[in-house]
């Protein structure tokens, strides 16, 4: 099997999954009920993970940290992003758009990863730099961005960026 789309499921666990080690495109969309990604992590081949208003997995960022040729990274919904350490690791990303707070937005992490052409998450209010100082750090990685985009509420903030040749 190489894709899987699970749309309006009641599916509580991915109890099985493990065994789809040639599965390249995994869509979860609206399945409620699903606490944890556990599983995924055995399937090697995933390059595109999206996660549509289902409910709020956990340890999400963990599981990514072991998906390595991940490319793609669609979340929708209301969770918690740990972290963006797991970057580092993916080397073939390409794009990450997500409406999962992310908790720990390191910079260095996002552009090391060097396919990464665009990103889009939440963040905690406050919790990011200015554009001058993130566009320096992109920088001083070679990573020019083409541009910066802030949205959202003042309690439901977002930040998009797009680099140049993406």
């Amino acid at each position: 099997m190489k894709a899987l789309t699970l749309r309006h499921s009641k599916l509580l666990s991915l109890k099985g999954i493990e065994t789809c080690s040639q599965l390249e495109e995994l869509r979860l969309l609206r399945v409620k009920g699903l606490r944890s990604l556990d599983g995924v992590e055995h399937c090697t081949q995933l390059r595109i993970l999206e996660i549509d208003r289902g409910s709020a997995p956990v340890g999400v960022a963990d599981v990514l940290c072991r998906l390595e040729g991940l490319e793609e990274v669609y979340f929708e919904g209301d969770f918690v992003l740990e972290h963006l350490r797991w970057l580092v690791r993916n080397r073939q990303m390409r794009s990450f758009r997500s409406d999962a707070v992310v908790i720990d937005v390191d910079w260095t992490k996002v552009f090391e990863s060097p396919l990464l052409r665009e990103i889009a998450f939440r963040h905690q209010p406050g919790a990011l730099q200015r554009d001058t100082d993130i566009a320096q750090i992109a920088a001083s990685f070679g990573r020019p961005l083409k541009w910066v985009e802030h949205g959202g509420t003042s309690k439901r903030p977002w930040v998009e960026l797009h680099f140049v040749g993406g």
